[in-house]
């Protein structure tokens, strides 16, 4: 008698494929604005961050119900049938959650030279204005240099005329006291011979006295005349003498006076000398002013000059770091392009992957269809 045992197995399996993809984009805009009327270059960088976050969980149910029957027939020989049927179910879920997050960053960079370029112009400008001021100085100064060298060499003319003239004066002076000298041997000898027309005149008297005593009347008379004619000339001559002395005394005075008018032009001449060095002095005295003063403005010119070369080398550095910074955002610029490509490969990886996944899905579709 055949025996039928029936046994129903049932395995459900669950698998969850959980599958996170996250796609990062990001986009920089790079504007670049150049000023040439105030030298100044504005960078201003946009960056978008653009974060998608794809998360597929994808729950696959599988449930196999297994139904064995099993007959048992017993003959004569021993016969044992089995039969198996097995029934499976697959149950897939797939649950897709997309999340995006944008992020934009716009970073402005403004990079302006010109307050510093402008600022060495200006103090370029500036010490060039104070150079050009101080050469017009200098010339000034040279100008009043060389009056006061032609002012120098007329006072020392005019120390040499006067010392000229002052030796005039002293010859003209000693030529005098000559005359005062030859005057006062003249006044002496007109006295001496005064002196001797007195004693002439005594002396005839006497010879007259001596004479007279012892002679005759008429050769007294005679002599008496003579006397008289004598005394006459003596007395003429005395008058003359007296005159001559006079006049002497008369040229003597003038002579002093004179000599007393050199001696006051003798000093006047000395105390004008005495001006002019004095003034020569206070020349000398000026021109070693201005040579001092001179000497500092040119000192300030050279470091002027010197101020100068600086600031143009500061002007060319920066000039330098100005074509620096182009470069730098002609590379940036370049840098960006290669950003393009590598976003744009990233990209088609991507679409690549998608299609892989689609591919696989289609693949694993197709047999359930």
């Amino acid at each position: 008698m055949p025996t039928t045992t029936m046994s129903t197995t049932t395995m459900s399996t669950t698998t969850t494929t959980t599958t996170t993809t996250t796609t990062t984009t990001t986009t920089t805009i790079i504007t670049t604005t150049v000023s040439t009327t105030t030298n100044s270059i504005t960078t201003t960088t946009t960056t978008t961050t653009t974060t998608t976050t794809t998360t597929t969980t994808t729950t696959t149910t599988t449930t196999t119900t297994t139904t064995t029957t099993t007959t048992t027939t017993k003959t004569t020989t021993t016969t044992k049938t089995t039969t198996t049927t097995t029934t499976t179910t697959t149950t897939t879920t797939t649950t897709t959650t997309t999340t995006t997050t944008t992020t934009t960053t716009t970073t402005t960079t403004t990079t302006t030279s010109s307050s510093s370029i402008t600022t060495a112009t200006t103090a370029t400008t500036s010490t060039t204005t104070i150079l050009l001021l101080l050469l017009l100085l200098l010339l000034l100064l040279l100008q009043l240099l060389l009056l006061l060298l032609i002012l120098l060499l007329l006072l020392l003319l005019l120390i040499l005329l006067l010392l000229l003239i002052l030796l005039l004066l002293l010859l003209l002076l000693l030529l005098l006291l000559l005359l005062l000298l030859l005057l006062l041997l003249l006044l002496l000898l007109l006295l001496l011979l005064l002196l001797l027309l007195i004693l002439l005149r005594q002396l005839l008297l006497l010879l007259l006295l001596l004479i007279v005593l012892p002679l005759p009347q008429l050769l007294l008379l005679l002599i008496l005349k003579l006397f008289l004619l004598l005394r006459l000339l003596l007395l003429l001559l005395q008058q003359q003498l007296l005159l001559l002395l006079l006049l002497l005394l008369l040229l003597l005075l003038l002579l002093l006076l004179l000599l007393l008018l050199l001696l006051l032009l003798l000093l006047l001449l000395l105390e004008l000398l005495l001006l002019v060095l004095l003034l020569l002095v206070l020349l000398q005295l000026l021109l070693l002013l201005l040579l001092l003063l001179l000497l500092l403005l040119l000192q300030l010119l050279l470091l002027l000059l010197l101020l100068l070369l600086l600031l143009l080398l500061l002007l060319l550095l920066l000039l330098l770091l100005l074509q620096l910074l182009l470069v730098v955002l002609l590379l940036l610029l370049l840098q960006l392009h290669l950003l393009l490509l590598i976003l744009f490969l990233l990209l088609l990886f991507l679409l690549t992957l998608l299609l892989l996944r689609l591919l696989m899905l289609l693949l694993i579709l197709l047999p359930l269809l």
